[in-house]
């Protein structure tokens, strides 16, 4: 009898080891769920409060953006939305500047397409995709766009975003 609770034991940790190492979220799954995790931080629908829309917007920056995250803009973009040439720098900044920028939006979506995923050794990774833009103004202005959209992710126990590029309008 001993000799088989042995066995099953033996069994069962042999098993819970296995499940462990090869049923673990592979790096680039829990890169694309911090994609999804940004998404969901940015989206606006419908009018909100500016102070609840800024706290939400914070929790959810610290846990996706390195502090030292930044943010760089296409020319074109800077030329359609002038105000993003003052975003601040660092996770405050990113932040400060979309809680601000998407009180004014009555909605706000942006999915996070075609996503292409380079990994550089266990603490870095490169990712490329397309954003899909649909955002409307207070009043009814509404404006869809597709950017090229390249993170830099840094890996310090968890994936976080330490850089992003926002390319030009895809057409």
């Amino acid at each position: 009898m001993k000799r088989w609770l042995a066995i099953v034991g033996g069994l069962l940790g042999v098993s819970l080891i296995g499940y462990a190492v090869f049923a673990g979220e592979s790096d680039e799954e829990l890169i694309r769920q911090r994609l999804i995790q940004l998404e969901d931080a940015v989206r606006v629908e419908g009018q909100v409060n500016p102070l609840m829309r800024m706290a939400q917007v914070n929790k959810a920056f610290k846990e996706i953006f390195t502090e030292e995250a930044r943010i760089r803009f296409s020319q074109d973009a800077v030329e359609l939305y002038p105000q993003v040439v003052n975003i601040g720098r660092g996770r405050t900044g990113l932040a400060k500047a979309a809680g601000q920028g998407l009180s004014y939006l009555q909605r706000f979506d942006v999915d996070f397409g075609r996503i292409e995923i380079e990994l550089n050794g266990d603490s870095g990774a490169q990712v490329k995709t397309l954003a899909t833009i649909d955002a409307s103004n207070r009043s009814a202005y509404g404006r869809g766009e597709k950017r090229s959209v390249s993170f830099v992710f840094f890996n310090d126990d968890q994936w976080r975003i330490e850089s992003i590029a926002v390319g030009a309008i895809e057409p």
